[in-house]
């Protein structure tokens, strides 16, 4: 895969979900109590699931792309 910012190739790696509890917040929001009610959930998995979500990083640009469920 080809960087969307930069045109260079991206290593391909995943991001461990610990119990699929993986999830992005905005800058400045806070995880609330009520996990699935806050932030992106990152993997389809249930809370008691292992899993990996696959990604593609940059090391021009520093960045990581993933798809979302």
């Amino acid at each position: 895969m080809n960087c969307p910012y930069c045109n260079n190739e991206m290593q391909k790696g995943y991001i461990p979900s610990t119990y699929g509890l993986a999830r992005w917040y905005a800058d400045g929001e806070k995880p609330s109590l009520s996990i699935k009610n806050s932030g992106v959930r990152l993997s389809n998995n249930s809370a008691l699931e292992k899993q990996t979500i696959e990604s593609y990083n940059c090391e021009f640009c520093k960045k990581i792309i993933i798809d979302i469920p």
